[in-house]
């Protein structure tokens, strides 16, 4: 029976679902595990509709197993706790090394009152967070095999002369998110139409891209109906192509009122495109964004600094215009080759 060198178990569907963060990197994660080991040396299965499908995928986990040396799993919030435990269990069996990429920052909440599941990662052979803010707080529960392993993506980095440098009232702004209240979008459009009333003329133009929550489409496209003709929604970007977006864009917006937000794959895009950042100081934001050199940042959840913030962007408009080549300086820390090593190393190491 063949041992592949490593089997992976995550969302590969990017045919049948909305793109998303989570679906985006396990592929990109995959594809360059692939480039290094080769593809024959890789076993991928998908956990697309699991829950429909639960025994197919119970029967899955136990082929995954039976033939891999090392497993990676790239769960969500519920596939994690029907996941993990499974494969743990079949540990004792099949003796693989099992290690969990983490997308996303909502872990440590999920292990609060879930003492079994602490267990379970614990008994990791290792875990890849996307921030040091996600370490430290991991290491709170005493999971201390954990690796920082940020974002990244296979996009080109534009060069330092594709950028464009003469940005002028209507200033233009994108929002490059999931189109949902939780990413604090209600709050952007309602800011930016306050602050152009005010200042009696349109200071800013917003963009918005991204796919719609379905319990918000309907309240969303009756919002687009009243729209002022300097807010617009441009649909759905496909994740390799978001650079050729952005890049066009003074500046990104990203209000997000999830705490538990990672690494933001669009942050990336933004800076692989030379663009920089206005973001809500989520718990990781500054693992992500360098304060007056990638990217300005605002109190959480709180309109009233948005809103200041962007008047002073407005008035300043070279302190965004000068963060251009920072931004793609940042993004070159991010190259895949470079960014994969965390785990191939780790791999080595066991």
């Amino acid at each position: 029976m063949k041992k592949y060198k490593i089997g992976t178990c995550g969302h590969y569907d990017l045919i049948n679902t909305i793109p998303n963060g989570q679906t985006v990197k396990t592929i990109n994660v995959t594809n360059e595990l692939k480039k290094h080991y080769g593809s024959e040396n890789i076993k991928v299965i998908s956990t697309h509709d699991w829950k429909k499908r639960p025994l197919k995928l119970f029967f899955n986990l136990i082929s995954l197993a039976r033939t891999s040396q090392n497993i990676i799993i790239f769960p969500d919030y519920n596939g994690v706790q029907v996941i993990l435990p499974i494969l743990n269990f079949l540990k004792k069996f099949y003796k693989f090394s099992l290690y969990y990429v983490v997308i996303g920052a909502w872990l440590p909440d999920l292990l609060k009152n879930k003492k079994r599941l602490r267990k379970h990662v614990k008994s990791l052979d290792g875990l890849f967070v996307e921030t040091n803010t996600l370490k430290e707080q991991l290491y709170l529960y005493d999971i201390k095999q954990t690796y920082v392993f940020p974002n990244f993506k296979q996009i080109k980095i534009v060069n330092e002369n594709e950028l464009i440098m003469n940005h002028t009232i209507p200033f233009r702004l994108c929002f490059f998110s999931r189109v949902t209240p939780q990413k604090g979008i209600i709050e952007l459009i309602n800011t930016i139409m306050q602050i152009n009333i005010e200042l009696g003329k349109p200071t800013f133009l917003l963009d918005i891209y991204g796919p719609i929550d379905k319990d918000f489409e309907k309240d969303f496209i009756k919002m687009i109906e009243d729209f002022p003709s300097e807010i617009n929604y441009c649909g759905i970007v496909d994740p390799y192509d978001s650079v050729t977006v952005l890049k066009n864009y003074f500046l990104q917006v990203f209000p997000t009122k999830y705490k538990t937000e990672g690494f933001p794959g669009s942050i990336l895009d933004s800076y692989c495109a030379g663009v920089p950042v206005l973001v809500s100081r989520w718990n990781s934001w500054n693992d992500i964004v360098e304060e007056g050199k990638t990217g300005l940042s605002y109190d959480f959840d709180n309109t009233l600094d948005l809103k200041n913030k962007l008047i002073y962007i407005s008035k300043n408009p070279n302190r965004i215009i000068d963060m251009r080549t920072n931004c793609i300086e940042e993004a070159k820390k991010f190259e895949p080759k470079k960014i994969i090593k965390t785990v191939t190393d780790v791999i080595m190491m066991d």
